[in-house]
């Protein structure tokens, strides 16, 4: 009986290890800004070919 309980509670430890790995490699993931210049060698086609599902593309406006 004590085997059982104790194989119960070593699974349900990595279960819970499991899942909070799981939610911290979640959060990691996350979606970036890329920032096109308005004047530059970047163009905003070359940021959408290089940006990931959920990124944002902005173009920087830059004061003089």
């Amino acid at each position: 009986m004590k085997s059982k309980r104790n194989r119960s509670w070593k699974i349900s430890v990595f279960a819970l290890l499991f899942a909070a790995l799981a939610v911290i490699s979640i959060g990691c993931a996350s979606a970036d800004t890329i920032y096109v210049p308005k004047e530059g060698n970047q163009t905003i086609q070359q940021a959408v070919n290089n940006a990931s599902e959920g990124d944002t593309i902005s173009e920087r406006i830059e004061f003089k």
